[in-house]
């Protein structure tokens, strides 16, 4: 139990300073590492309670008794709210520092040991006892209730390190009130020894909160505490060297472990800034993305509407609807009926790039003709091909039927290819050839013109 007492003193000590050196020393890092070294303390009087029968000692024990409970309540207001609190920070140390003073120096709260056994230790009560019972009960209770309060109104990850926070400091405190302050106060005084073992509780919780919630930055934490065993091995062997020139080597040793350690977490923390800085960057440029996706896909909604209603009117005035269309004017409105119909394809590809960006692309299959769809796609660029004196003609496979496929991917697909051929065939042909095989149906298109050289296949 005494050797339990002690470990869990050292790492309530170790988890206070790892967690100032880790947080280029803010209010938050300050008030929690407090709080840790004021348990630290405590525990490491309770621990040489054991050994010296000594009522100074008791008193001190009592003194950080009084200033443990107030500076767990001080952290939850440093930890879990924004803004200045600073004339809570200081009634709180006030009322402890004050009773603390009272401990050590006066007979007000504690006037002599009685007796020590295992369990316990029993005192004569000073006049400001119950002072003392009510300051630690109630700042206990309400940095419990605190901490249950952000529990429950926070998220994700943050609610788990709360959980544990919660159920870690909950249980030392509640345990550390009943056996050292209630019990107390009704005159049983055979449980008191079983107050700093109870420190094993917030040890636990925030051991599993660090490991595997990250509460303090597991990577930086696993460093120290490599580099505290390497500076504490060489160092505890000072102790036991038999000749000066040993005791020499040891020292230098410890010394040259120390800076070893130290410039590990140096490195480490480092590491760990420039990982949350390229973490910060990276989600900066995904809600970019976001952004820039967000805002192709409204600008080619709101293009194609009147893009459609273009096509739509050019369809109606060349059938003759408002009367016949002078026979001067059917190459022009040819010529405007193909550019709208290719702004059209080009809206319709950023949608869809828009769409595949965002994982929202849509397929609607059903049974089409797949030689209607060639010979609309012929009819599409018959202009393009006469302006550049090419030839372009399509041979079609009649044993096809209609097969199941989405008509406008595809037409978009085989559009993409074919303007490509044309765009790059000087003089000569454009062929498109549909053919069906055993298992599937090819679209073929062969062309006269530069082709793709060999190294650009692999972009296809």
């Amino acid at each position: 139990m005494i050797y339990i007492i002690l470990g869990a003193g050292i790492f309530s000590l170790f988890i206070g300073i790892f967690s100032l050196l880790m947080s280029d020393f803010n209010r938050k890092a300050f008030s929690f590492s407090f709080f840790c070294v004021v348990s630290s303390s405590w525990i490491f009087l309770n621990f040489l309670l054991y050994y010296w029968n000594d009522g100074n000692i008791l008193k001190a024990v009592y003194a950080m008794g009084a200033l443990m409970p107030g500076a767990v309540l001080s952290w939850t207001y440093t930890y879990f709210e924004k803004g200045n609190y600073a004339w809570k920070h200081v009634t709180i140390y006030a009322i402890g520092f004050g009773i603390a003073v009272s401990s050590l120096f006066t007979d007000k709260i504690v006037k002599e040991v009685v007796d020590i056994t295992a369990m316990g230790v029993e005192i004569k009560k000073g006049s400001l006892f119950p002072v003392f019972s009510i300051f630690a009960a109630s700042t206990s209770l309400l940095a419990v209730i605190r901490i249950y309060s952000f529990f429950r109104n926070s998220t994700g990850q943050k609610k788990k390190q709360n959980r544990l926070i919660l159920m870690g400091i909950g249980l030392f405190a509640g345990t550390c009130v009943v056996v050292s302050v209630i019990l107390p106060t009704l005159g049983i005084f055979s449980y008191t020894n079983l107050d700093s073992p109870s420190a094993i509780f917030f040890i636990v919780f925030t051991s599993i909160a660090i490991l595997k919630y990250n509460f303090l930055g597991i990577k930086l934490f696993l460093a120290q505490l490599l580099s505290i065993i390497i500076i504490a091995i060489p160092i505890s062997e000072i102790f036991y060297v038999k000749s000066r020139q040993e005791l020499i080597l040891k020292v230098l040793l410890s010394f040259l472990t120390f800076f070893i350690g130290i410039f590990l977490i140096i490195t480490i923390k480092k590491e760990m800034g420039i990982k949350e800085d390229l973490q910060i960057a990276n989600a900066k440029l995904r809600k970019m993305d976001r952004m820039k996706s967000e805002f192709v896909s409204i600008a080619s909604h709101q293009l194609r509407t009147p893009l459609t209603t273009i096509k739509g009117f050019l369809s109606i005035i060349n059938k003759g609807i408002y009367g016949k269309v002078p026979e001067e004017l059917n190459e022009p409105m040819q010529h405007i009926e193909t550019a709208n119909n290719r702004l059209i394809v080009l809206v319709e590809d950023m949608m869809n790039v828009s769409q595949i960006e965002a994982g929202k692309m849509a397929f609607r299959f059903k049974k089409e003709s797949i030689n209607d769809l060639m010979e609309e796609i012929l009819h599409s660029f018959s202009v393009m091909t006469q302006e550049k004196k090419l030839r372009l003609e399509l041979v079609k496979d009649e044993k096809i039927s209609e097969i199941w496929m989405d008509y406008g991917k595809i037409r978009e697909v085989v559009s993409n290819i074919a303007d490509n051929a044309i765009k790059y065939t000087e003089k000569g042909n454009i062929r498109m050839e549909t053919k069906k095989t055993e298992h599937n149906v090819q679209i073929i298109i062969t062309d006269t013109g530069i082709g793709i050289e060999k190294e650009g296949f692999e972009f296809l």
